[in-house]
C-alpha cells in the first residue's frame, strides 16, 4: 500500500513538477540507491558542510542506521518525503543510475559521480548485450537528464563520452572518494581499528572480490590463515585480514574462525578500508584501481579468469596488461605473496598511470563543491 502510494505521488510530481518551487540552497545526495553515507557523494557533502546556509539532504533505505552528522538531513529514500526533496532540490548528486520517479526540472543540476574511478569490466553500452532491456532504457533516460559526469582519468573520460549514452559535460575534476588518499587521516585508521577491534600496530590485508553473475562463491573460500602466515613471513610484523564481499553477495557466509580475520562486508565506506589496508587482494573489482591511487600493494586472485571473460563480462584490459601481481590458483597466490617485488611493482604502477592519463591530485571534492556553489549562485550556464 505504501509503495503504491509512493509511486502514485511520484508520478503526479513527474507530471506537474513546476508546482513545487526549487529551493535554491538544497542539495540531495544518494549513494548506491540508498545504501548509506559513502562513496564520492559523501566526500562532496563533507566539503559542502564547510559552507553556511546549505540544506544538505541524504537519501537512505535504512533510516535507522543513519549517522549523526550535524548539517545533513537523512530521509527515507522510498518515501513521499524523498520525492518532495528531489522535486524541490537545486542539485542532485548520485553515483549510480537514478531510478526514482521524480522528473528533473530544466534548472536543476544533476551530477553523476559514478561509483568507480577506473574499471576493468565492460560497462553500459559496451556490454549492452548482457544487460536487460529495462536497464538499458532506464540508463538511457538517466543519461539524458544528467548534466555532468566526473572523471579522474583520461581513459574513463572517453568511455563516458562513448559508452554511457551521455552527451553532456565530462569534467576531469578527479574522483572525490579518492581525495582521502592524498592526506594523512589517522582518524580513519582509528575508526576501522575500533570497529573491528584491530590492534593499532597491526598491518592489514583487505580481500575484496567482485560478484559473479551466477552467484558462485567457491572462489571466495581461500585459506585465509595461510595468506596471513605468508604476508607475515614476507613483510614481517603482525597482520590481520578484512573480507569485503560485493553487496550483491555479502549474504554469503565465507567461513573462517580466527580472531584476526574479520567480516567487513557491512562496513559503510569501502574507501576507509582501502585507506587502512596495506595489501589488497581482489579479482576484477574496480577497487584494484583505488588501491593503486592509494599506493597499496594490489594482488589479483583470478582462479576463474577464462570462465569469467567468456561468461560474465569482457574486460577492457588483458590481465597481464595491468600493473598488478596476478595469481590464477591459491598456490600461486601464496607464491606471489612470498616473492613480491616492491621495486618492480612500483615501476609498473608508474608506467600504467601515465598511460591511462590519471589526473587525481586530492582536490576533486573541492572542485565539485565549487561547481555546485556556482550553480546555486547562478554563475553557471544553467
Amino acid at each position: 500500500m505504501i509503495k503504491k502510494s509512493f509511486n502514485q505521488v511520484g508520478k503526479l510530481l513527474s507530471i506537474i513538477p513546476n508546482i513545487l518551487p526549487i529551493r535554491k540552497n538544497k542539495i540531495v545526495f544518494d549513494n548506491f540507491s540508498g545504501r548509506g553515507f559513502g562513496d564520492s557523494p559523501k566526500y562532496i557533502a563533507q566539503k559542502l558542510l564547510l559552507e553556511r546556509n546549505l540544506d544538505l539532504v541524504w537519501l537512505m533505505n535504512d533510516i535507522n542506521s543513519k549517522p549523526n552528522i550535524k548539517g545533513i538531513r537523512f530521509i527515507k529514500r522510498k518515501s513521499i518525503r524523498a520525492v518532495y526533496e528531489l522535486a524541490t532540490a537545486n542539485v542532485w548528486v548520485d553515483n549510480v543510475r537514478k531510478s526514482l520517479v521524480t522528473r528533473k526540472k530544466r534548472k536543476q543540476l544533476y551530477i553523476q559521480t559514478w561509483h568507480a574511478f577506473m574499471g576493468l569490466k565492460y560497462l553500459e553500452a559496451d556490454s549492452e548485450n548482457t544487460l536487460s532491456l529495462g536497464y538499458v532504457k532506464s540508463a538511457q533516460k538517466d543519461a539524458m537528464r544528467t548534466d555532468i559526469m566526473l572523471s579522474g582519468v583520461h581513459f574513463r573520460t572517453e568511455l563516458y563520452k562513448r559508452a554511457f549514452w551521455f552527451n553532456g559535460e565530462v569534467l576531469e575534476t578527479g574522483t572525490p572518494r579518492l581525495d582521502l588518499f592524498f592526506e594523512n587521516h589517522s582518524e580513519i585508521n582509528d575508526n576501522v581499528n575500533t570497529f573491528f577491534k584491530i590492534n593499532e600496530k597491526a598491518k592489514v590485508v583487505l580481500y575484496a572480490p567482485t560478484f559473479r553473475k551466477n552467484w558462485t562463491v567457491e572462489m571466495y573460500s581461500l585459506d585465509f590463515e595461510r595468506v596471513l602466515q605468508n604476508v607475515q613471513q614476507r613483510f614481517n610484523g603482525s597482520w590481520e585480514l578484512l573480507i569485503r564481499l560485493h553487496p550483491n553477495v555479502n549474504f554469503s557466509d565465507v567461513g573462517f574462525n580466527n580472531e584476526k580475520i574479520h567480516q567487513a562486508s557491512g562496513y559503510a565506506d569501502s574507501q576507509e578500508l582501502v585507506y587502512r589496508a596495506d595489501i589488497i587482494i581482489s579479482d576484477y573489482s574496480s577497487i584494484m584501481f583505488d588501491g593503486m591511487i592509494a599506493k597499496k600493494k594490489v594482488i589479483l586472485y583470478v582462479p576463474d579468469l577464462d570462465e569469467y571473460q567468456n561468461g560474465d563480462r569482457k574486460l577492457y584490459f588483458k590481465i597481464d596488461e595491468l600493473p598488478f601481481v596476478v595469481a590464477k590458483s591459491e598456490n600461486e597466490l601464496n607464491d606471489v605473496i612470498l616473492g613480491f617485488d616492491d621495486s618492480e611493482y612500483e615501476s609498473k604502477i608508474a608506467k600504467f598511470t601515465d598511460e591511462i592519463g590519471v589526473v587525481e591530485d586530492g582536490h576533486a571534492s573541492e572542485r565539485v563543491a565549487k561547481i555546485i556553489l556556482e550553480h546555486i549562485e547562478g554563475k553557471d550556464k544553467k
